[in-house]
């Protein structure tokens, strides 16, 4: 249930992030906003690799279907800076 509602929360930021320009330069390299962005992105793959007893190098099931391994948000900051 919590793992469910944290992948809703990253999608409404990206959502969020693809259709609001200022986001995409607020979440840029180099901002606090992206260095606490990529914190929480850290912290949720510990947890994930914790409550689901896998390593912490190993991609959870859901971001290998969705191709978005090992960071949820990863791929889409680098396509979009």
């Amino acid at each position: 249930m919590l793992t469910q509602k944290i992948d809703g929360a990253l999608d409404a930021i990206l959502a969020c992030m693809m259709r609001v320009p200022a986001l995409r330069d607020t979440y840029r390299p180099g901002t606090p906003e992206r260095a606490a962005l990529d914190d929480l992105l850290a912290s949720l793959q510990r947890a994930d690799a914790v409550l689901f007893h896998r390593g912490p190098d190993v991609p959870s099931p859901a971001a290998l279907g969705a191709g978005e391994a090992p960071g949820r948000l990863q791929p889409w900051l680098e396509r979009r800076t």
